[in-house]
């Protein structure tokens, strides 16, 4: 049968998503026994639940952007027949061959509607088939939040009902287009900053003004710079001046030196005419 395309961007609301997840697992038990056993289900609202004689149920679970369980739920009478089209061979008693025949017909069905949700940018991952078998067996969400979407089928002696108990995976919600909050709740969230978005924006304002700073600061005379700036310029002059002084001293010691021995022989010459007059 054709698939009616559904834009995700209109599916906003739990009761919207009900409605798809009602459409998608009808189309996916339909095309699981068009393909299976080549037969047409009809729809009741006649519930098998709870099943008064030896029943099974077959379940899988499943968890990912919803979480919850999908249930195949009909006696074993119905179970045999399914199972007999399946493999074309009578069987009357049930057994493993017929809860594993279960198990499949339910593994397809939540292949398939997985495989539709994703139209509606829904994901999940499918788990291990369970198969239940007992008397007056009823199916039960592990959360009182699950929602239930129970169908009943018809088809010549088989009945059977399909249970589908899902929620909204809270961890993920933000991904999904399902759920929207309410447009003023939506706005006071886009109004408050992330605190790691402001301590990163505080920190840009300050290093942006931190720049501005520094230029006005290259720009303005520093007293310390001009002051060391002389102190060079003086130390510059004193290594210019010190050769001169230097040739200046030089002189001096010359002279004195000069002096020095000039005087010492002059002490000599008196001193011989001293001797020479004694000696006369």
């Amino acid at each position: 049968m054709g698939e009616e395309n559904i834009d995700s961007n209109n599916v906003v609301n739990k009761s919207e998503l009900n409605e798809t997840v009602t459409k998608y697992l009808e189309e996916s038990t339909q095309e699981a026994f068009s393909t299976k056993l080549s037969d047409s289900l009809e729809m009741t609202e006649e519930t098998i639940l709870p099943i008064n004689n030896e029943s099974l149920i077959s379940s899988i679970g499943f968890t990912g952007t919803i979480e919850g369980s999908i249930a195949f739920c009909l006696d074993n009478k119905s179970a045999c027949s399914i199972v007999s089209k399946m493999l074309d061979m009578e069987i009357t008693e049930m057994d493993a061959e017929v809860r594993n025949g279960i198990g499949k017909i339910v593994n397809i069905i939540i292949g398939g509607i997985k495989m539709r949700m994703g139209n509606v940018k829904h994901n999940f991952e499918i788990g291990i088939p369970t198969v239940i078998k007992g008397i007056q067996l009823e199916v039960f969400g592990a959360s009182s939040n699950l929602t239930k979407v129970i169908k009943n089928f018809t088809c010549q002696d088989m009945k059977f009902s399909v249970v589908f108990m899902y929620k909204i995976h809270e961890e993920k919600e933000g991904t999904s287009n399902y759920i929207s909050k309410e447009p003023a709740d939506a706005q006071k969230e886009e109004e408050k900053l992330n605190p790691l978005e402001a301590l990163q924006q505080s920190a840009e304002e300050t290093e942006s003004a931190g720049g501005e700073e520094v230029s006005e600061a290259e720009t303005k005379p520093n007293p310390l710079e001009d002051l060391q700036q002389t102190a060079e310029k003086v130390e510059l002059q004193e290594q210019q001046e010190e050769p001169a002084e230097k040739e200046e001293e030089k002189k001096v010691v010359k002279a004195i030196s000069s002096g020095s021995t000039h005087t010492s022989a002059m002490d000599k010459l008196d001193q011989a005419m001293k001797n020479f007059k004694e000696s006369n």
